[in-house]
Formats: structure tokens, C-alpha cells, sequence
């Protein structure tokens, strides 16, 4: 009898071992469905702004390993009330 191919473990083994450029090409693609939506110029700007931000300042989030323990660090940053939740509200969107 054949071997039958589990597309769900292999899809996830691919995910893990591309994640490092895949959260970009989920940010344009993410990027794209906004536009598609009719979203404000300065709504996607700002989503792209807090996303870029935080793989930028957490890089080792590009691997999902580690990406509980960064967004973790990343919202245990002491900042306003309103920054944390702009912060919340775009990866929140993005994730």
C-alpha cells in the first residue's frame, strides 16, 4: 500500500525552516489584502511601521520557536498605555 503523503506536517516543517523571510512575504501579502480592502494609505503605513518594527527589534521572532517569548518581551517593554496598545492592535491585526 502506498505511502500517503501528510501535506500537514511537511506544510508545517516547510513553514519552520522558511520562517526566517516568510513573516515579509506575509507582511506584503498582508500589505496587499489591506489595499485590496479599501484601507487608508496611513493605516497601512501604520502597519507596516509597527510589524517592521518589531522583527526588527525581536529577529529572533522570525523563527515560531521563538516568537511566544519575543512578542513576551516585546509587550513587557515599559512604554504608554497608548503605545502598547497601537503596538497590540497592528500585530494583533498582522497575526
Amino acid at each position: 500500500m502506498p505511502r500517503v503523503k501528510n501535506t500537514k506536517t511537511d506544510t508545517t516543517a516547510s513553514i519552520k525552516s522558511n520562517m526566517a523571510l516568510d513573516w515579509e512575504n506575509a507582511l506584503r501579502r498582508f500589505i496587499l489584502e489591506l489595499r485590496a480592502n479599501g484601507k487608508a494609505k496611513r493605516t497601512i503605513d501604520d502597519y507596516e511601521y509597527h510589524v517592521n518594527l518589531f522583527f526588527k527589534r525581536h529577529p529572533r521572532a522570525a523563527q515560531v520557536s521563538n516568537l511566544q517569548e519575543e512578542v513576551l518581551h516585546y509587550f513587557g517593554q515599559t512604554v504608554r498605555p497608548a503605545t502598547f496598545n497601537l503596538r497590540r492592535k497592528y500585530l494583533k491585526g498582522f497575526f
